[in-house]
C-alpha cells in the first residue's frame, strides 16, 4: 500500500533532481530513498523517473502522478498542522450559550481578546432559557454559558464574573422618573412588566426579595415575550420593567432608565460562567484560562 513515505520521497527526488540530494534533505540514506521509490513504481506499474549519471527526471507518467502528489503532501500539512492546533486549543470552535446580552457587557471585549489571541478559532453563539442553556451544556452543544446569578447548577461549574447595576425602565411622563435614582420601595403599587423568557425571573425573585414584606402584594404582570417589547409597553405606560444594565443600549420612545439603590448603593446582580467538565474541548479550557485571568477564583484566606 502507498504510505506518506513513498510519496515524500519521489516528491523530494523531483525537487532536488537527483536522489542523493533528496535524501539528504530528508535526512535518509540514499538508499532508502531510492528503495522507497521502486516500491512506488510497483506499487503504479509505472516508471516515474529516468535515471542518468545526471540525476533522476521525471517521466510523462511521472510529472502527472508527482504534480497530484504535491498537491497531496501540501494538504495532508495543512491538515496536520490544523489537528495540532485543535488539539492544542489554538483552533477549533467555541459555542457560548446566553440568555443576557453580551454587546454591551464584558463578555463583548473577552471574546473579542479571545479570538485576537487565537485567529484561527470559530465563535458560535447560542441564546435561550437557562433550562435551554443547562442542556446544552449536559450533551456538550454549549461549551460554555453565561448566566446571571451564581446559583450551583447540577454537573456544572462555576466561574462568579462580572456584576451589572439593576435598572428601572419608566414612561418618561412617570412621576418618579423625574428622579434621578429609585429605591426599591418606590416600585409598591407599581405595575411591574416581566418577560417569563430570562432573566426575567431572576430579576422577579430579586423584586420579591427586595419590596415584599409580609402582607405586601405586588402587581405583576408576567409576559411570554421580549425585553423589547416589554420596553414597548413601558413607552405605551402601561407599566414599569426591571433590566440589567447591559440591555441600556436599547433606545425606546417614550422610555427612561434609572437605576435602583438600596442601602448598599447601586443594586448588583453578577453574571457567572458555567460549563460541564466532562467536556474535554480544549478550546473551552483554554477560553477559561483567559476568564480566570480576568476574574481569578476566590479563594477563601488566600488559599
Amino acid at each position: 500500500m502507498i504510505e506518506l513515505r513513498h510519496l515524500r520521497a519521489a516528491v523530494a527526488a523531483m525537487e532536488h533532481r537527483g536522489l542523493r540530494r533528496a535524501a539528504e534533505a530528508l535526512g535518509l540514506q540514499q538508499s532508502t530513498l531510492s528503495r522507497s521509490i521502486l516500491e512506488l513504481e510497483n506499487h503504479l506499474g509505472v516508471t516515474l523517473f529516468e535515471r542518468s549519471n545526471k540525476g533522476v527526471k521525471p517521466t510523462p507518467a511521472g510529472q502527472a502522478f508527482l504534480h497530484a502528489a504535491t498537491q497531496m503532501l501540501r494538504n495532508m500539512t495543512v491538515v496536520i498542522e490544523g489537528a495540532r492546533k485543535v488539539g492544542k486549543g489554538q483552533a477549533g470552535r467555541l459555542t457560548v450559550g446566553l440568555c443576557t446580552t453580551f454587546a454591551s457587557s464584558p463578555l463583548r471585549s473577552i471574546l473579542l481578546e479571545f479570538l485576537h489571541r487565537f485567529s484561527d478559532m470559530e465563535l458560535g453563539i447560542k441564546e435561550g432559557s437557562r433550562r435551554q442553556l443547562t442542556e446544552g451544556l449536559r450533551i456538550y452543544e454549549i461549551d460554555i454559558a453565561f448566566l446571571l446569578g451564581q446559583a450551583p447548577m447540577d454537573d456544572c461549574s462555576l466561574l462568579p464574573l462580572w456584576t451589572e447595576q439593576i435598572i428601572a425602565a419608566l414612561p418618561e411622563q412617570h412621576l418618579l422618573a423625574g428622579r434621578s435614582q429609585l429605591s426599591w420601595p418606590d416600585l409598591k403599587g407599581e405595575t411591574i412588566q416581566i418577560s417569563r423568557r430570562d432573566p426575567g425571573p431572576e430579576l422577579l425573585d430579586l423584586l420579591k426579595s427586595k419590596v415584599v414584606s409580609p402582607g405586601d402584594a405586588l402587581d405583576i404582570c408576567q409576559q411570554h415575550t421580549s425585553l423589547e417589547s416589554l420596553l414597548t409597553l413601558v413607552g405605551m405606560g402601561r407599566g414599569v420593567t426591571l433590566l440589567t444594565e447591559a440591555y441600556t443600549g436599547l433606545q425606546m420612545p417614550g422610555v427612561v432608565y434609572r437605576e435602583i439603590h438600596d442601602g448598599r448603593g447601586p443594586t448588583l446582580i453578577r453574571c457567572s460562567a458555567y460549563w460541564n467538565e466532562a467536556n474535554d474541548n480544549p478550546v473551552r479550557k483554554r477560553f477559561l484560562t483567559l476568564l480566570k485571568e480576568r476574574y481569578p477564583p476566590w479563594k477563601p484566606n488566600g488559599g
